[in-house]
């Protein structure tokens, strides 16, 4: 054992004790002056200090390792600086928020049905949060706009198909029409053609009974002349 064992203890045996005067703001431990002249007498100065940061960081893992593990991703993990620089409130209300985040983030991957990555540039749970609110209402729009286009689509199809009922419609009733004028038309030419036939055949008649009535007239001439 040394004379700086006997005297003051190890260094070990120090840092634990320095442990609860170590300032995370300066990574250093709170010093008196009699801190000052034993490291002076001792020429522990360094050793100690590093040895008070260890075990500070040695506290803060033994007592939320755990949670660390769970959560130092947005922490600064198990890194020793990360650790040193965070009083333990600082250390408690991180691991609170990023477990708050952790969870927001799974919450937003379930709700919206994005990859976890999605918001993993994200470093609040407000943020993340007012994204995922803002996937689902770009999708619902997106659903309502295209039931919108289908809707309109088939809207434009009924119309279409009216407009082609009625063009048909008008075809046919065109259609009609020439039909029945070119019925018409043939009807008064057949009329036309009856009539005139019938003109001849009365005028053929007439020129008959008029060659009948000569020739009866020449008979009754010529019995005259025998008597």
């Amino acid at each position: 054992m040394s004379l700086s064992d006997f005297l003051i203890g190890s260094i070990q045996e120090n840092a634990e004790r320095e442990r609860l005067s170590y300032d995370p703001k300066t990574g250093q431990r709170k010093k008196d002056f009699g801190d000052h002249i034993g490291d002076f007498i001792f020429q522990r100065g360094a050793a100690l200090d590093k040895a008070t940061k260890d075990a500070y960081v040695g506290n803060l893992e033994d007592t939320y390792g755990t949670q660390i593990r769970k959560y130092g991703s947005v922490v600064g993990g198990e890194d020793v600086d990360t650790l040193s620089r965070l009083s333990e409130k600082q250390l408690r209300n991180r691991l609170l928020s990023n477990k708050e985040l952790k969870g927001a983030r799974s919450e937003a991957g379930a709700t919206t049905g994005k990859d976890i990555t999605t918001f993993e540039d994200l470093d609040t749970p407000e943020a993340v949060r007012a994204r995922a609110s803002k996937l689902i209402k770009d999708e619902r729009d997106g659903k309502e706009k295209k039931a919108e286009n289908k809707e309109e689509l088939r809207y434009r199809e009924s119309v279409n198909r009216d407009d082609r009922i009625r063009s048909e419609g008008r075809l046919d009733r065109n259609l009609e029409r020439q039909l029945s004028a070119e019925n018409n038309k043939m009807q008064m030419q057949l009329e036309y053609a009856r009539l005139s036939q019938a003109d001849r055949q009365r005028t053929a008649d007439r020129k008959d009974k008029a060659i009948m009535a000569l020739l009866g007239g020449l008979g009754n001439l010529g019995a005259g002349f025998t008597i």
